[in-house]
């Protein structure tokens, strides 16, 4: 998944990727190999703490989580302010702590059938259409 995630986020012009204890090791060979040369070209923070978070707040970021119980349709929103879009695993979401951090929360509508994304597949959906309004604003 890291390593997809990576790649669409090369693809779509993000501006980098935060990683928090427990994620995956953005330098393992599969990682490595699956991003497709993105993980050379898409800066990379790892081991980010509740202070690296607080300061990032304090620039003025919008803090927005996945959450398909309280999150807003991904299309009926303006994604334009700088934004940290928060990404949980698939088996446990986001977890409490960083949705308590969060101004807003986001979603994929999606037959009600299924249970989730895949995690790469959400993140892909959802930063092009951030891609898609940066577009429209220029």
């Amino acid at each position: 998944n890291m390593g997809s995630i990576l790649r669409s986020g090369w693809a779509l012009g993000i501006d980098g990727i935060m990683l928090g204890r427990g994620c995956v090791d953005h330098l393992s060979p599969k990682v490595v190999r699956a991003s497709m040369g993105a993980i050379l070209n898409v800066p990379i923070f790892a081991n980010i703490t509740a202070l690296h978070l607080e300061q990032l707040r304090q620039h003025g970021y919008l803090f927005m989580a996945t959450d398909l119980d309280k999150g807003q349709d991904y299309d009926s929103l303006a994604l334009t302010a700088p934004l940290l879009l928060i990404f949980g695993n698939e088996a446990e979401g986001v977890s409490e702590d960083l949705k308590q951090r969060c101004q807003a929360f986001i979603k994929i509508p999606m037959n009600p059938q299924v249970d989730s994304l895949n995690v790469a597949a959400a993140c892909a959906i959802i930063i092009a259409e951030i891609a898609r309004q940066s577009r429209l604003r220029t």
